[in-house]
């Protein structure tokens, strides 16, 4: 089973530089079965690359008050985004069954770490970068076990 992972986020603005970072850390040790997308953002279009995929990971840094790595499922939203880029990924998923009439969309899980500081021009923050790592080593535990079952086991319970 092939698992996608989209990696995506700004590099230039501080703590949204998780998603490229987490890119490059699994680009040097990807298995063969893992298909990396990286881009500044989620979009329509990327609903070709899920389309190919057995599983699905997201990965990004969110803008919440919960602090640290957060790991959890994602199920498709119905309601329509006001535009076709930025999408979270349950809209993506969503435009899924739309797009493909009705054909449900694989299992999809995201692993999002805590950020602060998006400015233009602002380094990755301490924090941020302390649970990147973190976010890493959750990641290679998961392409040992590429299985939703499995992966199910290791969610964020809050």
């Amino acid at each position: 089973m092939t698992t996608t992972v989209f990696a995506w986020g700004n590099p230039s603005r501080g703590d949204d530089a998780a998603g490229p970072w987490l890119a490059e850390v699994l680009r040097r040790n990807r298995p063969a079965d893992v298909l990396l997308v990286e881009d500044f953002q989620l979009q329509v279009e990327h609903l070709l690359d899920c389309r190919a995929a057995g599983l699905l990971l997201f990965l990004d840094a969110r803008a919440d008050p919960a602090p640290g790595v957060l790991f959890r499922e994602v199920t498709a939203v119905e309601t329509l985004s006001h535009t076709s880029h930025a999408l979270a990924p349950a809209e993506l998923l969503g435009y899924y069954s739309r797009t493909f009439r009705g054909e449900q969309p694989p299992p999809a899980f995201e692993l999002s770490v805590a950020g602060n500081c998006f400015e233009l021009g602002s380094p990755m923050s301490a924090a941020t970068h302390r649970d990147c790592q973190q976010a890493a080593d959750l990641i290679n535990r998961l392409l040992q076990r590429p299985e939703p079952r499995a992966w199910r086991q290791l969610l964020t319970r809050k």
